[in-house]
């Protein structure tokens, strides 16, 4: 590599080394208030603000040889080839940016709080929360595949979402303890999972919306030396989840020699989890102590969610079948 780029014309480098940076600057304020009200009754309220403003772009560390770097695509042409309209076939120097240069910025708000309530051997547990989330892409570069949706700031995305866990714990003796816990979460979409290519453009991933999640587990206890046994049943349902995944691929328009960067889109998709996890621990002497774990689960897909694919081939929607 080092050869080619010092005997190419003009000693531009065709191979280089750089690094995919992510630079967060992130501001976290909480606050909490602690109230017990009687002996068998606390409360707690609470507030947590968040404000990211993630830096996201390649930065060239080394030439190999080569005196300069020109910022194109080399897998396309024209201009969907410049990665920046606005600074076309720039050169390129070490510890530069380029390629691709944006960023995200988000912003949370959550008001929790916490019930606890105890009766002789019964406690309950209540959380509920509340959030306000917004999310905003930057683009720093005018993309050549993308020029009207990929220089400066895309759409603010909003969210107002809620969640309530609880937690019911009987101790039927010091040794031996049943707990059952439920939460249903609702939830914005994580950063990855919000932009179709958050790289070169603007654009949120289409129908994009909040996550619901169903969960709940019951847990036996028990405590009879010298063992300690632990059995937890558990079923969770994950309803609008989004999943991006990119990849590299070959002949997807049919032709062998054709090749291109692919993003998958997968929306709306429903899982379900379900499952058995079982342990157990033996102090057999004082210095020696036994440990085991067992884990059965089933996970799976129980709906047909849509598939979009994207690359300079192919656009369109697909099938992705039930897992």
């Amino acid at each position: 590599m080092y050869e080619v780029n010092i005997n190419n014309s003009q000693n531009k480098s065709i191979y280089m080394l750089y690094e995919d940076r992510v630079d967060d600057n992130l501001f976290q304020f909480n606050s909490v208030l602690n109230s017990n009200i009687s002996e068998s009754f606390d409360f707690d309220i609470g507030i947590n603000y968040k404000n990211l403003n993630s830096v996201n772009f390649a930065n060239s560390l080394d030439l190999l040889g080569g005196s300069f770097y020109i910022d194109v695509d080399s897998y396309r042409q024209g201009d969907e080839s410049q990665n920046n309209l606005n600074q076309p076939d720039r050169i390129i120097k070490e510890n530069e940016p380029f390629k691709y240069n944006y960023e995200i910025n988000s912003e949370s708000v959550n008001i929790f709080s916490n019930l606890e309530l105890r009766k002789s051997k019964l406690s309950l547990t209540v959380t509920p929360k509340f959030s306000y989330y917004t999310i905003q892409r930057d683009g720093k570069y005018r993309n050549g595949v993308y020029p009207e949706n990929s220089f400066g700031e895309s759409e603010k995305k909003e969210f107002l979402n809620g969640s309530v866990k609880t937690n019911l714990e009987y101790k039927f003796t010091g040794r031996h303890v049943l707990r059952l816990s439920s939460a249903y979460i609702t939830r914005p979409p994580t950063i990855r999972n919000s932009f179709s290519n958050s790289r070169e453009n603007n654009e949120f991933v289409e129908g994009i919306g909040d996550e619901n999640i169903y969960s709940s587990e019951a847990t036996y206890f028990m405590n009879i030396k010298p063992i300690k046994l632990k059995i937890t049943g558990y079923f969770s349902r994950f309803h609008n989840m989004n999943e991006i995944s990119f990849f590299f691929a070959q002949g997807l328009s049919g032709l062998e020699e054709s090749s291109d960067f692919v993003s998958e889109i997968m929306t709306g998709s429903s899982r379900e989890h379900y499952g058995l996890e079982f342990g157990a621990e033996s102090q057999i002497t004082p210095t020696i102590k036994l440990t085991g774990a067992v884990a059965l689960g089933e996970y799976v897909y129980t709906n047909n969610p849509t598939l979009f694919l994207t690359s300079d081939d192919i656009r369109g929607y697909a099938d992705y079948g039930t897992t």
